[in-house]
Formats: structure tokens, sequence, C-alpha cells
């Protein structure tokens, strides 16, 4: 509708215009009188043209966007995010901060708490594809002695099965599978004889007491310069990672800022 009307309003125009010209060219007196009006006909012919051009290309744009797959779409059982479910801020965020890490020469192995299918892991470890990575989870869902402080503390009532993974599964999806370290447990007990320091980190495990553990853990362990990944801090299920990170930040005099990504993340730097 936009571009039909102005291509009208475009077209009359320019055919008053041409009037004009013809009725000047008949008075070649008046030629250099109107010189101005005549370059003015010159660009609305150049106008209208580029509008055809310009409609081709918005159509198309439309189109290639419409193409794209809704993206953050819960599955109709609503117990995860299909892919892709993490918002592309998300993993462009993970790329600028890999892409600093090497480009400042950030020593330390990479590591992701509550890694569940992988979905996220995998991109850690095709950026990071020559670090140590930890994948650290249960593998079997949330522990009930989390579940149990969450409920205590009301940060959440309902809690989604996470058990419909396996090792064997995240291993296969990720490229650079040599160089993953398989920690299945309890967070932080799993942890416990890894000596080890890191550049990056995601804490994706939802509930107040293994967020809160997991920082307590990974921070002084953190490289200057690198970054720690707190997932779900807007989630308006679970509350307790936001919690976490507002409790720990505060104990320890730290910043943060949180992503615009689906459920929110919050980066933590040192």
């Amino acid at each position: 509708m936009f571009f039909a009307k102005m291509k009208k309003s475009m077209k009359k125009n320019v055919e008053v215009f041409k009037m004009k010209l013809e009725i000047m060219l008949k008075e070649p007196d008046n030629l250099e009188t109107h010189g101005k009006l005549i370059r003015v006909i010159t660009v609305c012919l150049m106008i209208r043209s580029r509008l055809c051009c310009i409609k081709q290309e918005f159509k198309r744009i439309i189109k290639s966007i419409s193409d794209v797959p809704i993206p953050y779409k819960k599955r109709k059982d609503k117990s995860i995010y299909e892919l892709p479910y993490i918002q592309e801020v998300r993993l462009a965020a993970l790329e600028r901060a890999a892409r600093e890490i090497y480009e400042r020469k950030v020593v330390g192995s990479v590591a992701e708490a509550g890694v569940y299918k992988g979905d996220f892991a995998k991109y850690i470890n095709w950026w990071f594809y020559d670090r140590k990575m930890y994948l650290i989870d249960t593998f079997e869902g949330f522990d009930d002695r989390d579940i149990k402080s969450d409920k205590k503390r009301r940060h959440a009532v309902n809690f989604d099965d996470w058990s419909g993974t396996s090792v064997d599964y995240v291993l296969a999806r990720m490229q650079n599978r040599e160089n993953c370290v398989i920690k299945k447990g309890w967070f932080p007990e799993v942890m416990k004889n890894t000596e080890d320091i890191f550049c990056f980190v995601s804490l994706d495990m939802d509930l107040y007491e293994p967020i809160y553990a997991g920082l307590e853990y990974f921070y002084p362990r953190l490289s200057g310069g690198g970054y720690i990944f707190v997932h779900d801090c807007c989630d308006g299920i679970y509350k307790g990672s936001r919690q976490a990170v507002l409790d720990f930040a505060e104990k320890n005099g730290i910043g943060f800022v949180i992503l615009p990504d689906d459920c929110g993340t919050a980066v933590i730097t040192k």
C-alpha cells in the first residue's frame, strides 16, 4: 500500500512536469529560466524507477524473512525450547567473548555446568576448538537437594524434567569431542578433585543452590579477561538463577550485565 501510494503520487507529479516541459520546449527563451524545473523532472523520473527496484527488493527481503523458522517456540510438552532455542544474541555474545579471549591470549579451560543435550555446549566446543572443555551435569535432571532448596526459598514451584539426555548423546554433538571431559554427578561435589583455571564458563543449572555454588567455585578460578555466562536470569519460572547472581555480586562487590536473550543471560567478567 505504501509503495502504491508513493508511486501513484510520483507518477501524477511527473505527468504535470512533462506537460510544462512540452510548453517550455515550444518557447526556447524560457528554457534557461526553467532549468531547475528540468532537473527536477529528471530526478523524479529516476526516483520513480528506483522505487520499482526498491519495491522488488522489499518483497524479496520479506519473503526471505518469512522462510526463517520462528525461534524460541516451545515444544508441546513445554519441557524444553526447540532449536534454535538460544537467541542469536547469546550466540553472538559467545562468539565475541571467544574472539576477545583468543586475541588477548587469556589462558584456561572452558566449562558448562547444566549441559542437558548440549545445545549451547556444542557452540562453546566449536569456538574454543583447542581448549579442554568440562561438561558438568547429572545427566538425569535436577537433584532432589536443589529442588528442595528452591521450594523452600520459593524461587520455583514447578520443575521440568531434564532427564531425557545421556553422555553419549551429548558427546556425539561435540565437534571437538577429544577435548571434552565428562563430569557426571551433583555439582559442586563432582568438581571436588579438579584443579584447573578457566577462561569461559557457562552456568545453566536454573536453580539457586547450584548457580551460587557454580559462581563460588568458578569465579576464583577465572583468568583475568575471562567470562562467566549465567543463563535464566530473567526466567519467569526459575527465579533462583537471578537471585544467586544478585547475592554473589553483592557479596563480592562485582558487576554484571544481562543480555536481552531468551530468559536473560548474566555476563560476569574478571
